[in-house]
């Protein structure tokens, strides 16, 4: 009955708002970088091997050109728990068909819609 509340209001859960404005920063930075607002250094676009060198035998859910790696392995929990390393992990979930948006407003649209499923 709260989630049918919060749907009908269109408010997301608090966990799932609290991802929902992680997200959009985080896309905001990755499609738009700026001196004052980019993504560090240690997150980079996941390396993908040459399809001419590699011959694919199933598919791979992670070969998007728009996932990202991290260079650190995380030891203390304050790095877990900082804005980018945990936002990437949770970009990474995001399906590909909105990460991939072009325009803002479609993405938070999409975003939303998503984050509902699965909040249900």
């Amino acid at each position: 009955e709260y989630h049918l509340k919060l749907k009908n209001l269109d408010v997301l859960p608090m966990k799932y708002k609290f991802d929902y404005n992680d997200l959009v920063l985080f896309y905001k930075m990755f499609n738009n970088p700026s001196p004052f607002s980019s993504i560090p250094g240690y997150l980079r676009k996941k390396h993908l091997p040459d399809p001419k060198l590699t011959r694919y035998t199933r598919s791979m859910s992670s070969s998007d050109e728009l996932q990202l790696e991290c260079s650190i392995k995380p030891r203390i929990d304050v790095f877990k728990n900082s804005f980018f390393y945990h936002t990437h992990l949770r970009w990474k979930e995001v399906p590909l068909n909105i990460r991939s948006e072009n325009c803002l407003t479609a993405f938070k649209t999409k975003l939303k819609e998503y984050l509902w499923m699965k909040a249900d």
